[in-house]
């Protein structure tokens, strides 16, 4: 599988909660630094990826991610863009994943735009 394939998949595990569908497209040591934390600023591994949706779900949070588009960024990332819906309010969203082996092993989640993601140096 593609890694754009890998990242569009776990994206919509994401936004349908099929939480072992996302387990299965993360390494075990995976890292996710949400949007905004809900409890924890990262969630690491399989259990961590268990704790964030429960978090969530605690929480009352129905977030949804729209992806317009993808791109690779330098040391092999994949960035996808677009927007998120939380609640009433739509932003712009952005998430760089890093692979591994085939499965993300890294995912940053920003509220962001292109342009603050190439003066920070994430993308060229």
């Amino acid at each position: 599988m593609e890694s754009f394939d890998v990242v569009l998949r776990a994206i919509d595990a994401f936004n349908e909660r099929r939480l072992r569908e996302l387990q299965v497209l993360m390494c075990e040591d995976s890292e996710v630094w949400p949007l905004r934390p809900t409890t924890r600023s990262v969630y690491r591994g399989h259990a961590g990826i268990e704790q964030w949706f429960g978090d969530l779900a605690r929480r009352g949070r129905d977030d949804r991610i729209t992806v317009e588009r993808t791109r690779a960024a330098p040391g092999g990332r994949i960035v996808a863009m677009g927007s998120v819906d939380i609640g009433i309010v739509n932003a712009a969203f952005m998430a760089v994943h890093d692979l591994r082996d085939g499965l993300i092993a890294c995912a940053h989640h920003y509220f962001s735009d292109e342009s603050l993601l190439r003066r920070i140096g994430v993308i060229d």
